[in-house]
């Protein structure tokens, strides 16, 4: 009698977990979509100007020196923006130079940071340069790459005649020159007149 009702139970207990089996699954799906990895280095990570004597009259002289080449790797092309951010305000009246000279806290003479040897993909290439949302033109001769805290931007193209178009790059890289501004006459009694500051070069995905 007891095994009859032991069978029974474990029938109906069979039964109700079939009942109560699930009849739905959830199935999880998970990534993302990323840009194109880039890496940003440069040659030379120092320049040292030493000491740069005024003349009898005060003017200190505008010099010129190289900062080595900018190198840009992307693991598949990208259209990228390079920026530059220096740690001395910008001339007060000239926001499209970086500041190069400064006394006393206050930037009293500018600096202009050229590129040059330009390639894109390895090929000739070209810094281009233009506000946001606006057309972009062809940087040149003296043309100086512009601080991020300007209204203008910098991108990379190949050269020739307007409109120019943002390329996309796996391989960039730029020979850069700093153009130090002239002080016309310095004022050494107002305390010492430095060029120490940072500047940061950075790229962006547009």
């Amino acid at each position: 009698m007891h095994t009859k009702q032991f069978l029974a139970l474990a029938i109906a207990m069979s039964c109700a977990g079939s009942a109560a089996a699930a009849t739905s699954a959830t199935y999880e799906i998970t990534g993302k979509a990323v840009p194109a990895a880039c890496s940003l280095t440069m040659s030379q990570s120092k320049l040292d100007l030493g000491d740069v004597s005024a003349d009898t009259s005060g003017l200190v002289a505008a010099i010129s020196r190289p900062m080595g080449t900018v190198n840009i790797n992307c693991s598949s092309p990208a259209k990228l923006r390079i920026s530059v951010t220096g740690t001395l305000a910008s001339p007060a009246m000239d926001t499209l130079a970086f500041g190069g000279w400064a006394q006393g806290g206050k930037t009293i003479a500018g600096l202009r940071l050229i590129p040059s040897n330009t390639t894109v993909n390895n090929v000739a290439g070209t810094i281009l340069f233009g506000p946001d949302g606006g057309p972009w033109g062809m940087l040149f001769g003296s043309n100086s790459l512009a601080p991020s805290t300007s209204s203008m931007r910098n991108s990379f193209g190949y050269p020739g005649s307007a409109p120019f178009a943002v390329q996309a790059v796996s391989t960039a890289s730029f020979d850069i020159t700093a153009n130090f501004e002239k002080i016309g006459k310095a004022d050494f009694s107002k305390g010492e007149i430095t060029a120490n500051q940072s500047l940061t070069f950075e790229i962006t995905y547009i």
